[in-house]
């Protein structure tokens, strides 16, 4: 995903891509079911993911979040392996 900008996977929508790259300043909001068959990389500074209450993310590939991101879930988050590095980042698990 580009550099500053928010993509959104409506309510009721499946999607299903190979791997996601967040660039620095992307949003991605997830309210449907978004499937990553490989990576998901939540990398550069000030990138965020918004898992919404009707939202699913499901992750078959590595999951890595790196310094300074930031990921809110407030509904399903799947992931068969997770990686958490670097500082000043969030993980909100509230789903």
């Amino acid at each position: 995903m580009p550099a500053g900008q928010t993509r959104c996977v409506p309510e009721g929508a499946t999607l299903i891509v190979e791997d996601i790259e967040i660039k620095k300043n992307g949003q991605l909001i997830v309210c449907g079911t978004l499937i990553v068959q490989g990576d998901f990389n939540l990398n550069d500074n000030g990138s965020s993911v918004w898992i919404s209450p009707t939202g699913s993310l499901h992750v078959q590939g590595n999951s890595n979040i790196n310094a300074q991101v930031n990921l809110y879930n407030y509904g399903i988050f799947t992931a068969s392996n997770l990686n958490l590095n670097g500082g000043n980042s969030a993980f909100w698990n509230i789903g």
